[in-house]
């Protein structure tokens, strides 16, 4: 079976002042990094790595792992005043910017907290079109090899 070495860059950033955002990065369920960011809010970091797999369908999956509700701030009136969010800023892959669909093609997977949300809200289990991981939870970009046919195909 033909198999494809595939090169990703992936920019992610944090938006609390408090707290840093502990994420996973997966490809298939194999995990190239486990960590927590480490620059300031709105400063994206840089994680690179290359894997090899079979032709065929894949999936890059990066999940939050660390959101509790208290992680939300709000004043007085309700409002947010400090929120610890994860943010894929950007995707390369083959170094290639995939652009809009680290948007369109993919879907976030939240798993929201059982203090936090309404019934109705909860009911929301796949949220399309969301690069903000404001819950623990997996967003997930499906995409199949060879990697340049897909990207074709999907411009």
């Amino acid at each position: 079976m033909h198999k494809e070495v595939i090169h990703f860059k992936i920019g992610l950033s944090g938006t609390s002042k408090t707290k840093k955002p502990e994420f996973k990065i997966c490809v298939n369920g194999d995990e190239f990094f486990h960590s927590s960011l480490t620059q300031e809010p709105n400063v994206p970091e840089f994680f690179e790595f290359e894997v090899e797999v079979p032709e065929g369908n894949q999936t890059l999956e990066i999940s939050l792992l660390n959101k509790f509700s208290s992680d939300t701030k709000k004043d007085s009136n309700g409002n947010i005043v400090d929120d610890m969010l994860l943010t894929i800023d950007s995707i390369e892959i083959e170094e290639i910017d995939i652009g809009n669909l680290k948007w369109s093609a993919s879907s976030y997977f939240p798993i929201y907290p059982s203090d936090y949300l309404d019934e109705t809200q909860k009911q929301i289990s796949e949220v399309k079109e969301c690069v903000n991981m404001g819950w623990n939870g997996t967003w997930k970009l499906p995409f199949s090899t060879p990697f340049y046919m897909w990207l074709l195909e999907n411009l």
